[in-house]
């Protein structure tokens, strides 16, 4: 994923139409808070994609940090 400091690299699993991963790097910047935890899920139902993402800093706990529900839709 790329962060306005850089690079975060990830680790984790699948299961069935779910991948769940988890930051074991992430990057920092001066005069930002530090992200000291990530974790993001990914499911697909169909033309449904669900995306989650969860983040702690510094400053504030593992918390929700974004969400969005995407669907496929046919070219006119």
């Amino acid at each position: 994923m790329a962060l306005t400091a850089g690079v975060d690299f990830c680790e984790g699993s699948l299961d069935g139409t779910t991948i769940s991963l988890k930051n074991i790097l992430s990057p920092t910047a001066e005069g930002i808070e530090e992200i000291v935890a990530l974790r993001r899920r990914y499911r697909v139902d169909g033309d449904v994609m669900e995306y989650e993402v969860d983040m702690g800093t510094n400053r504030q706990p593992l918390q929700q940090h974004v969400t969005a529900r995407l669907s496929r839709v046919s070219p006119d």
